[in-house]
């Protein structure tokens, strides 16, 4: 009788939920997805523990691993906020709220460069050096953001437009 009790509750909740799910938008259809499965989860859990299939201390510990994802999402968005994306932008352009870079000592000063463009203290190759040890630590895919990048892409093309003059 519990079981056919448990599949009444199950059937119940999947027809809930996909009726939900079909009606959203995609944000709320990802949102209610994940909640599904945490609290799906969860269900499982108790049910284990409830048969003694599982230790209630290991549920516990299980029962928190929901939460862990959301954690290091909370820290990473708070000392790397996400950046809007324009969906006609490759990796080398900036957003429309991105001003170009018009000034080179400003150019230089990202770089971390120092001397006389126009007196050639400063050559393209260490432009382009100075370019690949900054993009390799703050490249996006590497744990920097979107807008240091193209800083420091901006900063690069610059600083060799002017030598190229």
């Amino acid at each position: 009788m519990a079981r056919f009790l448990l599949l009444v509750i199950l059937v119940t909740t999947l027809f809930v939920v996909w009726s939900k799910y079909q009606k959203g938008n995609p944000e709320q259809k990802s949102r209610i997805l994940r909640s599904f499965l945490k609290y799906g989860f969860w269900g499982i859990l108790f049910i284990l523990v409830i048969m003694g299939r599982l230790h209630w201390l290991g549920a516990v510990v299980a029962a928190i691993i929901p939460f862990v994802p959301g954690l290091f999402q909370n820290l990473i968005h708070k000392f790397n906020p996400p950046q809007e994306k324009d969906s006609t932008e490759n990796s080398n352009s900036t957003s429309s709220n991105n001003s170009p870079l018009t000034d080179t000592e400003e150019a230089l000063h990202i770089l971390g460069l120092s001397g006389d463009i126009n007196s050639n203290e400063i050559t393209p190759e260490m432009i382009q050096d100075a370019h690949r040890k900054l993009i390799q630590k703050l490249h996006p895919d590497r744990g920097g953001n979107d807008y240091l990048a193209a800083k420091i892409n901006q900063a690069r093309d610059l600083l060799l437009q002017r030598i190229n003059k």
